[in-house]
């Protein structure tokens, strides 16, 4: 059954709530070599983080490779796999996250391939044929407080594996020459951002789109030039400075699945929703005056579902953060 995690942005500020327990944080400079970052968070999680990682294979390779189904014991079949896939796609990624990935396997002594699928599952297998099967599945909302200039964006993420996931949830601040750079939401093992904030500049958080084809995925990334979501926004937090760049990298980037991003800024109408298909994006979407924005593309009065469903799915401990902060407003959103 999937759970909910919740996050809310508020211009500088990040809270996340996961059954009302407060996540641990941790510092990574990029200073560090790509290989060691994770170290230490990896080393406290070790046996957790393999746990997860082995459901995320065991639910993902049948998917890539039916043939995996026809065997009982197909533990050899399953190195030959990881390594097509790191042989295939690795290259693809950007020498960092090649390097953490990697350094992340050595320390987990799981074959490199199978990390690597763990941390773009989304972009291999996001698909209206299998849209219960995703590892996670995120929605947002933007909400505009006229009254304070403010802008809260508040996403909510379920997870398929939720008592396992909710065990290596945390915090990572990034820092740049002593400078934190910014701050975002992770669990172990996985290098790419689901949501995320540069403070005082925007945040940006994923929604997911169940839409496609999977064999149409997996062509485009063996084929063309392939753009992992998480790391994209990971990009854009590490090297974009302004709500408006932010916007320019993440519906100018093509990726391997559809895809939609909730941004805000630090100022009072910042706000907006990219929409991508596979190939171009589709639609960007901005609050300027209206009270609420959501990654839903189908009628408007969707949008209450997605926060009434965040309501209900918080926990009293989370209801009483998410009240303080918006002061109950947010339960009437029309």
């Amino acid at each position: 059954m999937m759970k909910c995690l919740c996050c809310v942005f508020v211009l500088l500020f990040i809270i996340v709530i996961v059954e009302g327990k407060k996540l641990k944080i941790y510092k990574i400079s990029l200073e560090t070599k790509p290989k060691d970052r994770w170290n230490e968070i990896i080393k406290e999680y070790k046996e957790e983080i393999i746990n997860v990682i082995e459901k995320t294979s065991e639910l993902v390779l049948p998917i890539l490779y039916p043939s995996t189904f026809i065997f009982k014991n197909y533990t050899i079949n399953n190195r030959i796999h990881f390594k097509l896939i790191e042989l295939f796609i690795l290259p693809k990624l950007p020498h960092q996250y090649r390097e953490e990935i990697t350094g992340i396997s050595k320390i987990l002594q799981r074959p490199i391939g199978e990390v690597l699928v763990y941390n773009i599952f989304y972009d291999l297998i996001s698909s209206k044929e299998i849209d219960q099967m995703l590892p996670f599945k995120s929605s947002s909302v933007i909400i505009q407080d006229k009254e304070n200039n403010l802008i809260y964006q508040i996403s909510k993420f379920d997870y398929l594996f939720n008592e396992s996931i909710k065990n290596i949830t945390f915090i990572v601040n990034f820092y740049q020459n002593n400078n934190l750079l910014y701050t975002s939401y992770h669990y172990g093992g996985y290098i790419g951002v689901l949501s995320g904030v540069k403070y005082n500049k925007f945040s940006i958080t994923l929604n997911t789109r169940e839409k496609g084809h999977l064999k149409d995925n997996l062509k485009y990334i063996l084929y063309r030039q392939f753009n992992s979501v998480s790391l994209t926004i990971r990009t854009a937090l590490e090297y974009e400075n302004n709500f408006e760049d932010a916007i320019l990298v993440l519906s100018e980037t093509p990726y391997s699945v559809p895809v939609s991003f909730s941004i805000t800024g630090n100022k009072e109408i910042e706000g907006c929703v990219v929409t991508s298909d596979r190939y171009k994006t589709l639609d960007v979407k901005y609050l300027n005056d209206t009270f609420l924005l959501s990654q839903k593309e189908d009628d408007s009065y969707l949008i209450d579902g997605i926060v009434n469903e965040i309501n209900n799915q918080l926990n009293t401990t989370g209801k009483v953060v998410i009240d303080k902060i918006l002061g109950g407003s947010y339960n009437n959103t029309r």
